[in-house]
């Protein structure tokens, strides 16, 4: 199988998620002689997989939660020809049509919600969470699985 993992938030520089796509990453390679893997890394980390076996990096530094992830980075991923992409946080493109496995590490911006949860202008809070809401609730239907 040709296996893509959305690496963008590689590294300790993304706390809890960089070091669970960390793990993910440096484990599965390892442990899978198999499958051949497309990872979409930043810059910053795609020198560290360039000459492995099985593995093709594509540099790709489109911001994470921005505008480009939903318009640009479906077409990068379609690109690859994957037979299964994993998307480590819910913030995976709503027109990517492949099979995805999506994880979703935390639930508390669902149940927790409000002016009292931010220090954000309150204007600025509630199209965030409109978004935060819009791509969560769509992005859940669509993965193949969670």
């Amino acid at each position: 199988m040709r296996i893509g993992i959305d690496a963008r938030l590689y590294g300790l520089e993304h706390a809890g998620l960089g070091r669970y796509v960390m793990r993910l990453v440096e484990d599965i390679l390892k442990l899978d002689k198999k499958n051949d893997y497309v990872l979409f890394l930043k810059k910053a980390h795609a020198e560290k997989f360039k000459n492995r076996k099985r593995v093709k990096v594509v540099v790709t530094n489109i911001p994470i939660y921005s505008f480009a992830e939903q318009t640009i980075l479906p077409f990068i991923f379609a690109k690859e020809k994957l037979d299964l992409l994993h998307v480590p946080h819910f913030n995976a493109p709503l027109i990517y049509n492949g099979k995805m496995v999506l994880t979703i590490h935390d639930l508390i911006k669902h149940d927790s919600k409000g002016p009292e949860t931010t220090t954000r202008n309150r204007w600025l809070y509630s199209i965030k969470r409109l978004g935060y809401l819009t791509l969560t609730n769509g992005i859940v239907g669509r993965a193949d699985h969670i």
